[in-house]
């Protein structure tokens, strides 16, 4: 039987993940984290801005609905999905944290809802994946494994900032 990710699994890294979101000082959340590349739709490298806590924090709420909605198949991964999800991660991330925070709350449920309603026939349809074509199952665990980056990412970021970073669960 292949690994699957269950709202149960998924519950308390996302709370975890919303905990290090408010521990980030409001004073220090524009402060610039690093710059590098990432790989487009197409595998191609892309420039990254640089990253603050409050972009950072606004990526991981993002990606908590993003891969319901690739894993269901409410959304394909396209280079345009990619623009939708950095224009509303960059409008999320004007927000004060502790609203970011309550918006990952909100999220998360939604997700742990989503999470658990994929049936088995669900979870073996071909979704357009980061590679190409792949069963949603493998979607949903490689977001989900994007999301224990993130949670890493924030961790990082926190201890950068002097700040100790909750329990991993």
């Amino acid at each position: 039987m292949a690994l699957e990710i269950t709202g149960e699994m998924f519950r308390p890294v996302a709370e975890r993940m919303m905990e290090a979101i408010e521990l980030i000082p409001e004073e220090q959340r524009d402060f610039k984290i690093w710059e590098g590349t990432f790989k487009d739709a197409e595998g191609n490298d892309a420039p990254m801005a640089a990253m603050t806590p409050a972009e950072l924090a606004a990526d991981v709420v993002n990606a908590m609905t993003f891969f319901c909605a690739i894993a269901n198949g409410e959304m394909e991964l396209t280079p345009d999905s990619f623009a939708n999800v950095r224009t509303s991660r960059d409008e999320l991330a004007s927000k004060p944290l502790e609203e970011i925070a309550a918006i990952g709350r909100e999220k998360a449920d939604w997700a742990v809802r989503q999470i658990d309603a994929l049936t088995r026939e669900q979870l073996s349809e071909t979704v357009n994946g980061p590679r190409g074509p792949m069963p949603a199952r493998t979607m949903a665990m490689l977001e989900f494994l994007h999301l224990i980056h993130h949670r890493a990412q924030l961790y990082t970021v926190l201890r950068a900032l002097g700040v100790t970073p909750p329990g991993l669960l």
